[in-house]
């Protein structure tokens, strides 16, 4: 930090004890906002005593192009999207239709990482038979000494690598299925919020988002939701 941006932060920080700090503005989509044009994430920032959403790719980056999305505004985007997401949680039938789509993909998801997870047991099974037989001709004197100690080290490179992508794959299959749970606590929550939507914290408005939507997308005129709710 320069000596003038210090002395600069310094001014600003007393004349907020002078005249009192203005009130914090409570962020609806802070961290499910994403930049359209470069994919980076957007922060909440006041401008001119009004809150605002601003690209962080706009800000100067070393070895990066400066986005030059522009900023939005913070109360208009935040009612489009809470209002769309409200519109859908009042009707059931589409929020049921949503979640089953949901469940779909995490069902198909699931099967492709089962069948790589048994795939790569396959693999590692097969491998460790080879390295025992290749050991029995090794005893029986039908493999030289250091030719055995050649092959075991490329076994055990193989193994090493295959069992690190089984465990991968098994941390993958743990976590869908984390999700796929996930989806009838969602479920729930959802119909307990619906009776007090209107008497929802900005806290609570908050953490509803962040049970539906993985992110938001806007670029130009576009808005995307991804997650339990995309469209």
């Amino acid at each position: 930090v320069t000596p003038e941006v210090y002395h600069a932060v310094q001014r600003q920080l007393e004349r907020n004890r002078a005249t009192g700090r203005p009130p914090r503005y409570d962020y609806l989509l802070r961290g499910l906002l994403r930049c359209g044009t470069c994919g980076r994430p957007s922060y909440g920032t006041p401008s001119h005593g009004r809150p605002f959403y601003r690209c962080a790719g706009r800000d100067r980056l070393a070895g990066s192009e400066r986005c030059r999305a522009p900023v939005l505004s913070a109360r208009r985007l935040e009612t489009f999207v809470w209002e769309t997401v409200v519109g859908i949680l009042r009707q059931p039938g589409l929020l049921e239709a949503k979640l089953e789509a949901y469940q779909r993909v995490l069902g198909v998801r699931q099967v492709e990482i089962v069948s790589e997870v048994e795939y790569l047991a396959r693999q590692l099974g097969d491998l460790e038979r080879q390295g025992e037989r290749l050991l029995d001709l090794y005893l029986d004197g039908g493999v030289p000494k250091g030719r055995l100690q050649q092959r075991l080290e490329g076994f055990e490179s193989q193994k090493a690598a295959l069992s690190a992508r089984l465990a991968l794959a098994r941390e993958r299959a743990a976590s869908h299925a984390a999700e796929a749970a996930h989806r009838d606590a969602v479920a729930r929550y959802c119909r307990q919020a619906l009776r007090g939507l209107d008497r929802l914290t900005a806290d609570g408005r908050h953490r509803l988002l962040r049970a539906l939507v993985d992110k938001i997308v806007v670029g130009g005129n576009v808005l995307e939701l991804h997650g339990i709710l995309p469209g």
